[in-house]
């Protein structure tokens, strides 16, 4: 076997891998995934959700991480023009450090999300209600419990139409965080959680 044959079939095996590990198995599953279909056109969703697994052991884990798995979950909402490709560096290392399951959601028209569906009807506007519909439809799909939603730029305003909207997000999001990101979070204490 050549090298490039080996890396590249090390490529593939580490990268399905590190899919399996980001993907939460659901009750209820959902050949798509990591898409949802919105309710509104049948846009394609993207979403990615790191679940903390039982093994292996919190790599480097603090001693709260030890002690307790959070009961809560991180759903981070981008920015303008970004995706949730932007808190990925944030993401697995809270659920692998600190068992904290995370979410990020991609906005229709942004990472690998559809700007429309199949259903829209002709002259149908894309609004900031529509973005806080869709990540409603997101965490009512996941089942979400407790949560906190991490957001930035644009992100904050449909963070809080979708709280407006929603009865589910009002019982179940806990907090709004909202981020100054340049370009990136760099230290988890931006958090501020």
């Amino acid at each position: 076997m050549s090298a490039t044959q080996s890396y590249l079939q090390h490529h593939h095996s580490s990268t399905a891998n590190h899919q399996a590990t980001k993907t939460h198995k659901s009750t209820t599953p959902n050949p798509k995934m990591p898409y949802t279909t919105s309710p509104s056109d049948g846009a394609q969703l993207f979403y990615q959700d790191y679940a903390p697994a039982i093994t292996p052991p919190p790599f480097h884990p603090n001693e709260a991480a030890a002690k307790s798995r959070p009961q809560l979950t991180l759903v981070f909402i981008h920015g303008w023009p970004m995706s949730s490709r932007m808190y990925e560096h944030l993401m697995l290392p809270l659920c692998e450090t600190y068992r904290i399951r995370c979410v990020g959601i991609d906005r229709r028209g942004f990472g690998k999300s559809d700007w429309s569906g199949p259903n829209a009807k002709v002259g149908m506007s894309i609004t900031y209600e529509t973005f806080a519909d869709d990540t409603v439809h997101v965490v009512e799909r996941l089942g979400l419990g407790k949560f906190v939603f991490v957001a930035a730029s644009m992100g904050c305003g449909e963070t809080v139409l979708a709280r407006e909207r929603s009865e589910t997000v009002r019982q179940h999001c806990k907090v709004s965080s909202w981020v100054r990101i340049q370009p990136y979070l760099t230290t988890f204490d931006e958090l501020n959680l």
